[in-house]
């Protein structure tokens, strides 16, 4: 036992229970480079720790980036890793702080890196950021190709409906809708723009019905 116990104690110390080779996974729009950098596992950090506080790891690489949703490190071969993480996606760019920052689905934001694909944006929250984690929120369970319709979401609330938002649409429709129906209600958008004769508004508020820009008739 003694033997056992002093060649596991030389291993956890030694050059061979450190990290060599890291395969990060799951990453679509951030980097392996952002992940590693996230997460700090990396070349040379103890393997045996890492394993053992995934938990910690994940706590602090969400910290440094709050794209990051998931985690899970498993090792595959006597010094390599596999990092499996999951994300939350960008859903637009909104002006936050005095600059564009990128808006997280988990209504967090972080800087703008590389290359900006063309991302929704999102206008007149600056004094409803509730109503901003909400749309964040609700966008982000949308199927890709709806949330890549929407031009800007703009808060847009009325004595009526303090929940308000008004999307524009690519296709030239604007849609009203509240924000914590958003996710439920914008699945049903392609299907209402099919039986449209022209480009008008979409109200999705309390109900579900559409007319041409300048005439109020359902």
């Amino acid at each position: 036992p003694f033997i056992l116990v002093l060649l596991i104690a030389i291993y956890m110390i030694s050059p061979l229970s450190k990290i060599k080779n890291v395969r990060v996974e799951g990453n679509t729009e951030m980097t392996s480079r952002e992940v590693q950098k996230a997460t700090n596992i990396r070349s040379g950090r103890y393997i045996w720790w890492m394993l053992r506080h995934q938990g910690t790891t994940l706590s602090q690489a969400q910290k440094r980036n709050p794209q990051i949703k998931t985690l899970r490190i498993k090792l595959t071969g006597p010094r390599s890793v596999r990092v499996q993480v999951t994300e939350y996606p960008v859903i637009g760019i909104i002006n936050h702080d005095g600059r564009q920052q990128l808006l997280l689905s988990n209504g967090k934001y972080r800087p703008i890196t590389g290359r900006v694909d063309n991302f929704l944006h999102y206008a007149n929250f600056n004094n409803s950021y509730t109503h901003l984690k909400i749309a964040a929120r609700e966008i982000g369970t949308l199927p890709k190709y709806i949330r890549q319709s929407i031009s800007e979401v703009s808060y847009s609330p009325t004595k009526l409906n303090p929940d308000r938002l008004k999307l524009i649409m690519n296709d030239g429709n604007t849609v009203l809708v509240r924000a914590d129906t958003l996710g439920e209600k914008m699945k049903y958008y392609p299907s209402i723009v099919s039986k449209m004769k022209g480009n008008g508004i979409i109200d999705l508020q309390y109900g579900a019905y559409s007319y041409n820009y300048g005439n109020k008739q359902k």
